[in-house]
């Protein structure tokens, strides 16, 4: 390998390299940044839980199926992040031992 470029060292959206004539082949490898980024947000111990919200109630309860699994997940898809944000704010939100 020649060269190889990457884009993340400096934030660039737009690289240039040098050309060589045809007689000396030569490899540039481009490295870009994706497209699109799908954040995942890993809260320790929250899946196991049951979480309640100091005025919300109870804003998350353990599934212990796969069709109450899937029933929870298709009625948080359709969740706004603000809301979701909102439900599990860490500062107003605590482990809900009462309710099994």
């Amino acid at each position: 390998m020649s060269y190889q470029h990457d884009a993340y060292e400096h934030n660039n959206q737009k690289l240039t390299s040098q050309t060589t004539p045809s007689q000396t082949p030569s490899i540039c490898k481009v490295i870009t940044p994706p497209k699109y980024v799908c954040p995942i947000i890993f809260i320790p111990s929250i899946m196991g839980s049951n979480i309640k919200h100091q005025t919300l109630g109870q804003v998350w309860k353990m599934p212990n199926s796969k069709v109450s699994g899937i029933t929870v997940a298709k009625e948080r898809s359709k969740l706004k992040p603000g809301d979701l944000q909102t439900q599990l704010d860490h500062t107003k939100t605590m482990v809900d031992a009462i309710r099994g």
